[in-house]
């Protein structure tokens, strides 16, 4: 448990509370060695409570001995307390030695008898014999590190001693030392310097059979300690030895310089294993440093700035989710550690100035210092770490992927159409939930699809056709018991002997088993054999490979395997459906650690905002830490699902300027909802030239502006820029540009973008050649030419303070099949831990739909608001669904983001008991038309609407609408655009929308081209 920062083992407890109350009582049955020193430490905390629960009055900790002389167990210790961090308890057990007592640990309610959330920790409770180890003072500390800078200054010089180092890199050289202690590197200083500043850090943490080694720990002292430096390569070399338990344990470290990077590589040369893979390491961290970090960098990327709270980030493809970490200084200097294995998790602990990586297993340890910032030395660890682009990343590189879960087949392949007419072909489309049982159910059973191999195929057909790549979603993480060959001999087990589980379908009701990551192939190699010859995809998504980082399993037998063979297997998984399906076909999957470079291509990032994580700092963004590493050798999408991205923050999701900022900042492949939307037209219009760019040349550098929330990035050797301003103050760029939150700008040699203000009106653009894209933010209309109801909010009512009624209207010209449709309706709000928000639903009083007629109908809409319910803002989201499928029917409508429809927010304030809401949500009117709104002016042309225009010809240009666009006006610069000189003779429609549009009304005077555009054709082709 961790309480107060600091995780320890524990003994859970809870007073009984059913039929009375007493003491949970923990015993151990001891006999305690004669002549020594014996002493029972532990420590001790309750657990936190709920929002919506009571506070605990507190728990009494008692230690009791009994022997057999005593009649009843005697209390040596006892206090009540309700502390949530760590206390300690010491009590002397000297007078026990020689004799056979019973210890027992009591956790009681206390004086009251009030057992509520009482739940109790007993931290690492420990029996010490014999002399307690001291730590060492801090004098002796000082002298080390003194001594280790000043060999660092030296070899930053150039003059190496033993021990020392000089580390050459792009980021400059630095000289780093190592000074053993008299336990070797447990108690020894690693030091780094670029001759002015410096860095210290106080040993290693060593953790071998449950035992952090060194008398320093508390734990069993290192003997036989010899240094020696090799003759070849001048590697310095630290051998010890441990005596454990009565295991005598070698190990090494050797640490070498590789280009701008110490790296130090344990092992225990000799040592034979056993079949559960013992002696090996189990801990590996560096110890704390001579000050706290300011600055932390972890995961797909996120910076915290003055952390005021112990932090630990665990492994995972939502958290931990490189191998790489960093820190800067205020004295200067910045630091990347990383480690070949996958780390188990990065640690800060500000008042204890420790900022530490911590790792398993014989691994090679990175230690990268630079004085130009943590992202420097990451990129010195990028150089020397050897990851290698896989075979399908040039066919994946620029790619926009278009996401879908459930949806009609044939439905998706008129949007896959509808896609590539608005330009989107050079995109990757994922299908989930397609599968022969449904989603995530009988695995490995996949094919043929759910609904018939007919009308799925209609989708990958499409795809082929517009050069859109097609990825369907597969798992090879989750076994169901009830699939064809299930056997425990291809599950992996638990340290204790159990199977694994996996997915809980709750749906099904259906516990599946992790599968063995050696035995799935046979299974996966059918499934890919049969989709191949099914339907030919040319891309595949396997499910949870780097969204779980690869770690330590059992077979059934006991075996053990080490994390590295995980990876193994999962990657060759990789290589193998690559082979079959189509050489060159991107391989996909969900989060996207950096674990499995090499064979996976890309990922959907899932790039959490540090609050997820619960960090506590003074200020913290998004950044491209994971870029900065991995940049050309794996492709992120930009930030994953869209509503993991916003969670909590609705308009944060798909195509918001959050969203796309963080995109570009790392030159990210785009990614949106799909296979056709708005906010996919968007995306592409926007980011696709210049991600297209960045993808394909070198990431640089990463600078801050006055705060974290400024970011620009530097690519292609300084050819490429990107500015984002991630914060509420504008930021006035070199040139004038202004970007407003979440504003930025991309300026590469063929192509740039951005969202900036123009005379304070917040726009978008994007150039490249031939093409230009505007977008002034207009009001939205109807998704023409796209199967969808348009919905709004009619009218509120409160009927009392927990409860509103809202009336919705749904408007749509095609019938739907009405078969199992069914409203939804989402009560959202940030407390809550659903990957939506979704804190409660609402409920439907009336409804006269009938998706079988086209035409315009009512539904009323009942919230019920509970009595528990926090305070904040609760973000009304309702739409469709398929009750069978699972699928969200496509709305579209002023604000609709993931098949879900605003219907504004109701803020709750609390006084105890008492709620007070106000619906402040209030729906707007919605426009008819954007002719009369004020015009932007871009230079080239002015506009109220959001178009591309395309120059194909000296003859011919086309503007394409934004998908979703009411009518508008624009006023063309010819002269600017190419066409001075040139009178427009006509406008054509191109696909109307409509059975009567009209055309675009022109007048021209000189050069000045002004045309009124109804916005009810797809495009309109003007000839000059």
């Amino acid at each position: 448990a961790r309480r107060g920062g600091l995780a320890l083992p524990v003994i859970n407890v809870h007073p009984p509370f059913r039929g009375g109350t007493g003491d949970t009582i923990v015993s151990y049955r001891l006999l305690l060695p004669a002549g020594e020193a014996v002493v029972f430490q532990a420590q001790t905390a309750i657990r936190d409570h709920g929002s919506t629960e009571p506070p605990s009055d507190g728990v009494e900790f008692v230690v009791a001995v009994a022997t057999a002389d005593d009649a009843a167990p005697i209390r040596l210790s006892s206090r009540f307390s309700d502390s949530k961090v760590w206390e300690p308890i010491e009590v002397d057990l000297s007078a026990y030695a020689g004799k056979e007592i019973v210890l027992s640990l009591l956790a009681g309610p206390g004086p009251a008898r009030n057992t509520t959330c009482d739940g109790a920790h007993w931290g690492a409770p420990t029996v010490i014999v014999g002399a307690q180890p001291q730590p060492l003072s801090e004098d002796v500390w000082r002298e080390r590190e003194e001594q280790a800078i000043a060999l660092a200054r030296q070899a930053a010089a150039g003059k190496r001693g033993a021990g020392a180092f000089t580390l050459r890199g792009e980021a400059g050289q630095y000289g780093a030392a190592i000074i053993p202690g008299d336990e070797g590197i447990v108690d020894g200083v690693i030091a780094f310097s670029d001759g002015e500043k410096d860095l210290c850090y106080r040993g290693f943490t060593v953790r071998i059979l449950g035992e952090d080694l060194g008398a320093a720990a508390g734990s069993v002292a290192l003997h036989s300690v010899k240094t020696r430096r090799s003759w070849l390569g001048g590697d310095f070399i630290i051998d010890h030895q441990a005596d454990i338990r009565g295991v005598t344990v070698p190990f090494r470290l050797r640490a070498r310089a590789d280009g701008g990077v110490l790296k130090l590589e344990w092992s225990m040369p000799g040592q034979e294993r056993d079949m559960r893979g013992q002696p090996r390491f189990e801990k590996i961290a560096l110890g704390p440093g001579r000050e706290a970090a300011w600055r932390v960098y972890a995961g797909f990327g996120n910076v915290m700035e003055d952390l005021q709270a112990p932090f630990t980030l665990n492994a995972g493809g939502f958290s931990l989710s490189t191998r790489h970490v960093g820190a800067d200084y205020r004295s200067g200097l910045s630091i990347a550690l990383a480690s070949d294995y996958f780390p188990d998790r990065m640690r800060v602990v500000p008042a204890d100035k420790l900022f530490t990586l911590e790792a398993h297993n014989d691994l090679s340890y990175f230690m990268a210092p630079s004085s130009h910032g943590a992202f420097s030395a990451a990129k010195e660890y990028g150089k020397i770490v050897g990851f290698k682009a896989s075979p399908g990343l040039e066919e994946l590189k620029g790619r926009q992927c278009l996401d879908q879960w459930g949806g009609d087949y044939l439905a998706a392949a008129e949007q896959i159409r509808l896609a590539a007419r608005y330009g989107l072909t050079h995109s990757v489309f994922v299908k989930h939930a397609w599968q022969r049982w449904g989603y995530d159910y009988r695995l490995p059973e996949i094919y043929p699809p759910a609904g018939g191999l007919d009308s799925f195929k209609t989708m990958p057909d499409a795809c082929h056709e517009a050069g859109i790549l097609f990825a369907p979603h597969d798992n090879y993480i989750d076994f169901y018991p009830d699939a064809r060959g299930y056997s425990y001999d291809h599950i992996i087990f638990n340290a204790d002997g159990t199977p694994q589980k996996a997915w809980y379908n709750k749906g099904r009701k259906a516990q599946s088993y992790r599968w063995l990551p050696h035995a799935f192939q046979p299974w996966m190699i059918e499934n890919m054999q049969l989709m191949r010859d099914g339907f030919a995809p040319n891309s595949l998504f396997i499910d949870v490979f780097s969204a779980i980082a690869p770690r330590d399993y059992y077979d059934r037998e006991g075996r053990f395997y080490d994390q590295k063979r995980m990876a193994k297997e999962w990657a060759e998984a990789f290589d193998t459906c690559r082979r079959i399906l189509k050489k060159g076909s991107p391989m996909l999957s969900e989060c996207g650690h950096d674990g499995l470079i090499g064979s996976l291509d890309g990922a959907q990032s899932d790039h959490h905002h540090a609050g997820r994580w619960g960090a506590q700092c003074l200020d913290t963004d998004r950044t491209p830490w994971h870029d900065i590493v991995t940049h050309g050798k794996m492709v992120p999408l930009a930030g994953g699902l869209g509503g993991r991205y916003a969670k909590g923050e609705p308009g944060h999701g798909y195509g918001s300027d959050d969203y796309l900022s963080n995109t570009v900042l790392g030159g990210r492949n785009p990614m949106s909802d799909g296979p056709f939307s708005r906010s996919a037209v968007l995306t592409y219009w926007l980011l696709h030239d210049v991600c297209d760019v960045l993808a394909r040349q070198s990431f640089d550098r990463h600078e801050f502006g006055k705060t974290v929330r400024q970011q620009h990035t530097v690519f292609g050797g300084g050819v490429s820029r990107v500015w984002a301003n991630r914060g509420a103050e504008d930021w006035v760029l070199a040139d004038g540009r202004v970007l407003p939150e979440y504003g930025f700008w991309v300026e590469t040699p063929t192509a740039s973008a951005g969202t900036f203000t123009i005379d304070g009106r917040r726009v978008r653009m994007a150039q490249s050649p031939n093409l230009l894209f505007v977008d002034t933010l207009p009001p939205l209309g109807s998704l023409y030419g796209h199967t969808s109801i348009s919905t709004r909010v009619e009218k509120v009512e409160k009927l009392s303070e927990q409860k509103y009624l809202l009336q919705v209207s749904w408007d749509f010209q095609s019938a739907f099949a009405p078969a199992n449709i069914n409203h939804f309706i989402h009560l959202c709000h940030p407390a809550s831990t659903h990957p939506e928000s979704i804190l409660f639903h609402g409920a439907i009083r009336a409804s006269d739909l009938n998706l079988a007629e086209p035409g315009r109908y009512v539904s009323d809409i009942v919230v019920n608001i509970p009595n528990d319910v926090p305070a904040g803002e609760l973000n009304i989201r309702y739409g469709l669904y398929h009750s069978k499928q699972g699928n969200r029917l496509p709305l579209s409508g002023v604000d609709v983001s993931a098949g879900r429809a605003n219907g504004g927010v109701i803020k709750i304030e609390r006084q105890g008991e008492v709620i007070r809401s106000e619906y402040i949500g209030n729906p707007d009117e919605i426009a008819t038309s954007s002719i009369d709104l004020p015009m932007v002016d871009f230079g080239m042309l002015s506009t109220n609407g959001s178009f591309r225009l395309q120059t194909p010809s000296p003859q011919t240009m086309v503007v394409i609408p934004l998908a979703a666009s009411l009518p508008f006006r624009a006023e063309l610069n010819l002269a600017k655009l190419g066409y001075g000189g040139k009178i427009a003779r006509s406008a054509n429609l191109v696909m109307p929308w409509v059975e009567l549009p009209r055309q675009p009304v022109m007048s021209q005077q000189g050069d000045r081209l002004s045309i009124e555009f109804d916005a009810q054709s797809f495009a309109y082709e003007i000839h000059f």
